[in-house]
């Protein structure tokens, strides 16, 4: 799977499913890719070295006119591919469709990524998105022994060519089998990943399913109507307009307010009415914005609620939090989650994010596809219900449809609703 949060919900479903099973690992694929490799301690994630980039590399970037997002994005297209030279990087990229880039950004991000290895080098540190690659160093000079029967990859959309030698390599030679599970619309985490990069012929084997057997209609809609509103002209073929709608489930909400502090409250009363209902606190999902929003809102609802929280990390969870409790993730981190009961706290953040950068621009355009498939892909997380959180002025007119309820706000203004006591 993609992460850790997305292998130990696989594990934990697959263990209702077959209890007696003690051959199948689940792992995420940097967790697999370290128990291959001797076991490091010194592995740390993108958002523990922010402090470095910041510090040593963002002066650079912003000299250049080049964003914290599309360094980091490709960070991981370096990464991902194998990437070791210069030149390797300049083709690879040249076969790809762009990603707000131009051709005289590259050897500012070259360089700027090198200057980032050498700074974790001299710590002793390595990136957990850095293992894939190591563990591909590796086997080309000791093949792999132990050779698996069957690879299933979840959710393969979100994983890096690299991470396909990987498995044919594993596979056991002619008769492994690897089965593949992926949405075409989801490619967040690598967006420019063609299919003739893993290296794997796919026509003629592959299904496309059609059943929905875990988002319900409504939700669905919603997501889509969201997309298509933001991405009008997208050619991506994975919409579908004309859903069957088998039962009857609650359509999505969207909480409209004025103020921060009156959306915290809302949403802890949200989940005080959760808990009230006996619904289990590892049913509900809160998706922010940011790994900070998360940090605060954990420390938030547990102090307020006194309710146990769950923070779900890319590559850990912290020693003095539990694994029972409400899940908190961002939104990177949901891909690959379900929850039955789902909150996407503070949007606005995300919004905010497009407009400080000028509008028609190649990195404005690029950031609009990147959230919208973010959002909607946080909002395809939820199986039961789904409710939104904005504070705004107005709501953007991508969040209005007939597939989202809007209770606290005026359609035709779209301002809060005021509530006033009757006089006497």
């Amino acid at each position: 799977s993609i992460n850790k949060a997305s292998k130990d919900h696989l594990e934990k479903r697959y263990a209702q499913l077959v209890p007696e099973d003690n051959k199948t690992e689940i792992f995420s694929i940097n967790q697999w890719c370290n128990q291959q490799l001797k076991p490091s301690s010194n592995l740390v994630s993108t958002e523990e070295i922010l402090e470095i980039i910041n510090s040593l590399i963002s002066p650079r970037l912003q000299k250049n006119g080049i964003s914290l997002t599309t360094f980091l994005h490709e960070l991981d297209f370096i990464y991902g591919r194998a990437i070791f030279y210069e030149n390797e990087y300049f083709k690879a990229k040249d076969r790809v469709q762009p990603y707000h880039l131009n051709k005289e950004h590259y050897p500012h991000i070259w360089k700027s990524i090198l200057t980032l290895k050498s700074e974790l080098s001299v710590r002793g540190w390595q990136l957990w998105a850095e293992l894939p690659q190591t563990l591909w160093e590796v086997l080309q000079k000791k093949p792999f022994e132990n050779h698996y029967d069957h690879i299933l990859v979840d959710d393969a959309h979100f994983l890096p060519p690299i991470a396909f030698e990987l498995f044919k390599q594993v596979l056991k030679p002619k008769t492994g089998q690897l089965f593949i599970t992926q949405d075409p619309n989801q490619g967040i985490v690598n967006p420019c990943m063609l299919w003739k990069d893993t290296g794997l012929d796919l026509r003629g084997h592959s299904t496309r399913l059609h059943n929905y057997y875990r988002i319900n209609p409504y939700i669905l809609n919603a997501a889509s109507a969201f997309y298509l509103h933001r991405l009008p002209d997208d050619t991506d073929k994975h919409i579908l307009q004309n859903l069957p709608v088998s039962m009857e489930k609650p359509i999505p909400e969207l909480l409209h307010f004025h103020s921060t502090k009156d959306e915290e409250n809302r949403l802890l009363n949200e989940l005080k009415k959760q808990v009230q209902k006996g619904i289990s606190l590892t049913d509900i999902l809160v998706i922010t914005p940011n790994p900070e929003t998360s940090e605060y809102l954990a420390k938030f609802i547990t102090d307020t609620l006194a309710v146990k929280t769950n923070i779900l990390l890319e590559h850990q969870l912290k020693s003095n939090q539990l694994r029972e409790g409400v899940g908190i993730c961002h939104l990177l981190q949901a891909q690959g989650l379900v929850a039955p009961y789902v909150f996407i706290f503070g949007l606005q953040q995300i919004f905010d994010s497009e407009s400080k950068i000028e509008s028609g621009t190649d990195e404005y355009n690029a950031l609009i596809r990147e959230n919208t498939r973010k959002i909607s892909m946080a909002m395809t997380r939820a199986r039961n219900k789904l409710t939104l959180f904005l504070t705004a002025v107005k709501i953007p007119k991508s969040l209005i449809s007939p597939h989202i309820k809007i209770p606290t706000a005026n359609m035709a203004s779209n301002a809060e609703v005021r509530y006033l006591k009757k006089s006497g």
